[in-house]
């Protein structure tokens, strides 16, 4: 690894993209037989081993170690599986699909949001020590539509023991 330290904008696009990638409930969750018949959209992307996923974290822990001592992460995130994202995608684009396609919209979600909010924030707080989360517009998961999320202090031992 070098010395180089990240900029904020590297790191957060580092954490972002890697945020995104099933780390958590996705490594072993896959669509319904149904599902993937019925569904326009190739399965999505999953580490198929351990070694994979354990890549995943080592890149993450490796993006960490070179950000700076007073860099901040920051992400704003949709508030998946909260009561309110899941009405409203299901109430208006989940319709507009069914009505279009004749299909149903949720694989095409399973397929784009591979973690929800609690997985992402759980892989955040692992990796880092202060992490403060406000959710929008309403302070509350289940109420809100995204959530924004300020980490620091990365967890050195941490990153440096994957």
């Amino acid at each position: 690894m070098s010395d180089v330290f990240l900029s904020r904008r590297q790191a957060v696009a580092a954490l972002s993209a890697s945020a995104a990638l099933p780390l958590v409930s996705a490594c072993s969750r896959a669509l319904g037989a149904e599902a993937v018949a019925t569904s326009p959209l190739p399965a999505a992307p999953a580490p198929s081993t351990i070694a994979e996923a354990s890549a995943i974290l080592d890149s993450i822990a490796e993006n960490l170690l070179r950000l700076s001592p007073e860099g901040i992460f920051q992400a704003g995130i949709p508030a998946e599986g909260g009561f309110t994202w899941g009405l409203a995608w299901r109430t208006t684009t989940g319709i507009s699909y069914r009505l279009r396609t004749g299909l149903s919209y949720a694989p095409v979600m399973r397929h784009e949001h591979l973690n929800n909010a609690a997985e992402i924030i759980a892989i955040i707080r692992y990796f880092f020590q202060d992490v403060r989360v406000r959710w929008h517009p309403l302070p509350a998961r289940h109420l809100a539509f995204y959530g924004y999320i300020e980490a620091r202090t990365p967890r050195l031992d941490r990153c440096r023991e994957l």
